[in-house]
């Protein structure tokens, strides 16, 4: 895992799963990499608190970081250095 851990999110973040399904390990032997999914964390507050916009076989989703990290082997964390303003980013993800 990088630098950043997943109880440190901010908004705007991106996070990257190595998944423990048949489907994810498909994924990444296909594309020779080690990770098979992304999501970008929200934590807007109200109804989308602490959640993560997810794009998944049924579409896109949000979920809770529970629900995310659920069935993965790691996860890692990815920030844009210097300190970007992600808000457009993150009300992007929410439309």
């Amino acid at each position: 895992m990088g630098s950043i851990t997943p109880a440190a999110l901010q908004p705007g973040d991106i996070v990257l799963y190595h998944g423990t399904s048949l489907l994810a390990w498909l994924i990444r032997t296909l594309d020779g990499t080690e990770v098979n999914h992304a999501s970008i964390y929200l934590k807007t507050g109200g109804r989308l608190d602490d959640q993560l916009a997810e794009s998944l076989a049924r579409g896109p989703q949000f979920n809770c970081r529970a629900t995310s990290f659920a069935t993965n082997e790691y996860l890692d964390v990815r920030r844009l250095p210097g300190n970007l303003p992600m808000d457009p980013v993150v009300q992007e993800a929410v439309r």
